[in-house]
């Protein structure tokens, strides 16, 4: 019996051994398998993240093309408005210009008819010369009347455009 009993314990033995050596592949697949369900997770969780980052990225490159429009629209209006202010600082030195030219002749008129006294077609009237004489320098007056009253008109006007241009200048 004994040596039945020893082939009986080795043969239990070799059964135990043996079911272990069945068993540890059983749980390594477990653990295999459990493993590669997380890594699997794992993927898809990094997969969602980078189609998440994607979308970032895209919103980000969309939102950075917005403003790169934008800069490009205020850069051309910036422009622009550079562009009015030169044309209306040429406009205002021209202007300028004129104005000085027409006041010095005011001034010369002025003086002129200072020196010639208060009416002097009065003068002429009572003068007592050839009334064909008098009528033609009275139609030379009156020629001149209306061109220094037209000078008058002009350097007015340049005033006013002038103001406007002021205004303009200071709204660019």
């Amino acid at each position: 019996m004994n040596v039945l009993t020893g082939c009986a314990g080795l043969i239990g033995l070799f059964l135990i051994t043996i079911s272990a050596a069945i068993s540890a592949p059983k749980d390594d697949l477990a653990n295999l398998r459990q493993r590669l369900g997380a890594l699997q997770k794992q993927l898809a969780e990094s997969e969602d993240d980078q189609a998440d980052a994607t979308d970032a990225l895209r919103a980000s490159e969309r939102a950075i093309s917005d403003i790169n429009r934008e800069l490009a629209d205020l850069a051309r209006r910036n422009s622009d408005a550079e562009n009015e202010v030169r044309e209306l600082q040429s406009a205002a030195a021209r202007l300028e210009g004129d104005i000085d030219e027409q006041q010095i002749a005011v001034g010369k008129l002025l003086a002129q008819r200072y020196r010639q006294g208060q009416a002097p077609w009065l003068r002429l009237l009572l003068s007592g010369e050839d009334p064909n004489r008098v009528a033609r320098q009275l139609y030379y007056y009156g020629y001149i009347a209306r061109a220094q009253a037209g000078l008058l008109d002009e350097l007015r006007s340049n005033l006013e455009a002038q103001e406007d241009l002021q205004r303009k200048a200071a709204q660019a």
